[in-house]
């Protein structure tokens, strides 16, 4: 019992001790749009303090903010001791229009009273939605396949995401677990979901498979931003 009081007294004084984290940072900035250098309005952020604290480290949210109707932003921070480094998070990934690309997002601390005065900058890359339809209108046999192989903005190095929207016939062949977007069988249909760079000409690549005989094809297809851009491939 007395081991037990010992330990629970040491427990205690370690966690009393431990400094709660204080406002002691001011950030304001503003979130733009890469290419026409426009304000981006109602953009969320949050502001991650990550430093060497613990066995695994530790990172924790330092505080939030909205962009307004100009794209400014200003967010007091709740910085822990030992927070070497702020790491502002854009949630794009419910937004269609824009994506985090080439920022330099991370802030050292030492460096965090200069965006006291002087707006932090955030750029964001315009995106656009591309539908992919397909469908085997022509089966062969239970061999049929089909893959898209390439979807890549022409003068961008932006990776687009995909999604798979719509399955209405062969399931994706998994490999080593992971999807890889291979389709094989007579009843191939859907539509993949893509987020891809917009007021750009994005390259759709994708082969078929009939009867031992394999076609790679492609088409080129302009995507501009606030519309949705589809294209269908029958096979």
């Amino acid at each position: 019992m007395k081991t037990f009081n010992l330990l629970f007294l040491i427990l205690f004084l370690l966690t009393s001790c431990e400094k709660e984290p204080i406002y002691k940072y001011h950030i304001k900035g503003t979130v733009l749009d890469e290419i026409t250098q426009q304000p981006i309005a109602n953009m969320e952020l949050n502001f991650d303090a990550i430093g060497p604290v613990g066995f695994f480290g530790t990172r924790k949210v330092a505080g939030s903010a909205t962009s307004d109707a100009q794209g400014n932003f200003e967010c007091k921070l709740k910085v822990f001791e030992g927070a070497t480094q702020v790491d502002p998070r854009v949630f794009t990934f419910t937004n269609d229009n824009y994506e985090t690309f080439n920022s330099p997002l991370t802030i050292p601390i030492n460096e965090l009273k200069n965006y006291r005065n002087t707006p932090y900058k955030i750029y964001l890359l315009p995106t656009a939605t591309l539908l992919i339809h397909f469908k085997n209108v022509n089966p062969f046999s239970a061999n049929d396949y089909f893959y898209i192989s390439a979807v890549d903005p022409l003068d961008s190095d932006f990776s687009p995401h995909r999604s798979l929207l719509k399955n209405c016939g062969a399931p994706e062949v998994s490999q080593g677990g992971v999807f890889a977007g291979e389709l094989i069988g007579e009843n191939i249909c859907g539509t993949y979901k893509y987020k891809t760079a917009a007021n750009n000409i994005t390259k759709i690549k994708w082969v078929v498979k009939k009867n031992n005989v394999m076609k790679e094809e492609s088409f080129d297809i302009y995507c501009p931003q606030g519309k949705v851009t589809e294209y269908t491939i029958n096979f």
